[in-house]
């Protein structure tokens, strides 16, 4: 099969992240990112209502986007958002149903020996920290050991991150005032805490096995 070229309205950009979003001509929500752009400096120049033209293979993956200009009559103050109702557990982004407005980029964990106990603790922090939803939630189980007893341990994860639908005059809040909610330095912290953590047991599982080698070899050599 050809590609095919849509024209279409850009509906959110996150300018630090380098991202824009659209929705293409059967509904998907769909994103590009800066290196897309046919001319890398009119990425600078887009917002939402800018009219783009997209280059799409079979696969419905983006070959190439041309900024055509913003839509005659388009009034860029006139677009408001609506954040969701209650908080959202997400898969990974594109989202079918919401814009990422933005996110942390960092993944952070909860844990619990029940799982639902688990969910809610992630749910809390990521509230804390300004989140309206959670993206790339996941929910991993350990088998852990205390004192000879064995029990399942829960972990939620996920991404704090900021979504929306877009509104025309019957929104609740600006593109603006959502990109000032998350507070992405406690993030980054937290995120950088729960990589050394993971770092370190990977490190004292390859301490054990190593350990177990030597002892191996060493009682094999002792008989």
């Amino acid at each position: 099969m050809s590609n095919k070229k849509i024209q279409v309205k850009v509906s959110a950009v996150i300018i630090n992240e380098q991202k824009a979003f659209f929705q293409d001509d059967i509904g998907n929500m769909l994103f590009f990112t800066k290196d897309h752009m046919r001319l890398a400096s009119d990425f600078e120049n887009l917002q939402e209502g800018s009219l783009i033209s997209v280059e799409l293979d079979d696969q419905n993956n983006i070959i190439a986007v041309n900024l055509e200009g913003l839509e005659e009559g388009f009034d860029a103050d006139a677009l408001d958002y609506l954040e969701p109702n209650s908080f959202l557990l997400l898969g990974e982004p594109p989202l079918a149903d919401y814009l990422l407005i933005d996110y942390g980029k960092y993944v952070l964990a909860k844990g619990d020996k029940d799982i639902d106990k688990a969910k809610q603790r992630l749910i809390d922090l990521c509230k804390e920290l300004g989140a309206n939803s959670i993206i790339d939630f996941k929910i991993k189980k350990e088998r852990k050991n205390v004192m000879g007893f064995g029990f399942i341990y829960y972990y939620a994860t996920g991404i704090p991150a900021i979504v929306a639908t877009q509104s025309k005059n019957n929104g609740q809040i600006s593109l603006n005032e959502l990109q000032q909610k998350l507070n992405k330095k406690q993030i980054a912290k937290l995120g950088n805490m729960f990589a050394n953590v993971r770092i370190g047991k990977i490190v004292l599982q390859i301490l054990a096995i190593v350990l177990f080698i030597v002892f191996a070899i060493g009682f094999i050599y002792s008989k």
